[in-house]
């Protein structure tokens, strides 16, 4: 596996990863016997930081290990962002991530004739954003906008914060995005469940009924609107587990939970071969 690391807005310019000046970025992992998909991986962390190596690289070797290439998006989070709101930063980032990586694939070296989004807990939030409201322009800066298409092939939603009102007062995820005053306007719009389309791309979810940080309705009312608007996809939902499981193998999960949810990323990897 080969690793580059790229700052998204210019490939030849620098990459700063933290402080005032931070640059949001993307590693990119090459699979050594590519199958034409790539999937842009957006780790966790409650738009206050990023956890990008349980929700990140080590997803990334495993795309790779069955030949699919991965890019892992670093965006902007409170944590480089002054401390401030970061609406909407994360979705113009994972935008021009997206556009970059089709316009620049030769020049990354990726094969990518169907590029996807994964997200997992906030990062599913940008995933989900990203499937539904690709089509926004909240910024002027991406220079490919009219050029190459945001949406999604694909999409891959993991114990995600879809729908901002099942966590009051609209949870930590919501008020490092729009801020402590927005308005239950603002939250509604931002509810990923409100703007499920036709276009949502395919998407497969997973959760946990034992999630004490995001409830599974958030999954289950998301896959309710892809019923609804004739989007395919799944939802695979395990009894046991606490937020934020990975691969099913981190060590805050008693060993034998472990055993059990380890299996949810072979459920992935057969939808990924056979479905898209």
């Amino acid at each position: 596996m080969k690793i580059k690391e790229i700052n998204i807005w210019n490939s030849n310019d620098p990459i700063i990863k933290e402080g005032k000046d931070f640059i949001p970025w993307m590693s990119v992992h090459k699979a050594e016997n590519p199958n034409g998909k790539c999937v842009l991986v957006c780790p966790g962390g409650g738009y206050a930081g990023v956890c990008d190596s349980y929700e990140g690289e080590q997803f990334a070797d495993f795309y790779n290990s069955f030949g699919v290439d991965a890019c892992v998006l670093r965006y902007t989070t409170i944590e480089t962002n002054h401390g401030k709101p970061v609406y909407p930063k994360p979705f113009v980032e994972a935008t021009r991530a997206m556009r970059f990586i089709r316009e620049y694939s030769q020049e990354l070296g990726i094969n990518c004739e169907k590029l996807g989004i994964q997200g997992f807990s906030a990062g599913a939030h940008l995933a989900g954003w990203v499937s539904t409201k690709f089509n926004d322009k909240l910024s002027h800066m991406d220079d490919l906008f009219h050029k190459v298409s945001a949406r999604p092939d694909f999409a891959i939603l993991c114990y995600g914060v879809l729908d901002l009102r099942l966590i009051t007062p609209y949870g930590v995820t919501g008020v490092n995005l729009l801020g402590e005053g927005a308005t239950d306007q603002e939250v509604d719009a931002y509810s990923n469940v409100e703007n499920v389309t036709k276009d949502t791309p395919p998407t497969f979810l997973m959760h946990t009924q034992a999630d004490q940080i995001v409830p599974v309705m958030n999954s289950v009312l998301y896959y309710k609107k892809m019923i609804e608007n004739g989007v395919k996809g799944e939802l695979h939902i395990f009894q046991p587990g606490p937020h934020g499981i990975g691969m099913g193998d981190r060590e805050w999960i008693p060993e034998e939970e472990q055993k059990y949810l380890s299996f949810w990323s072979n459920n992935l990897k057969n939808w990924l071969l056979n479905m898209i």
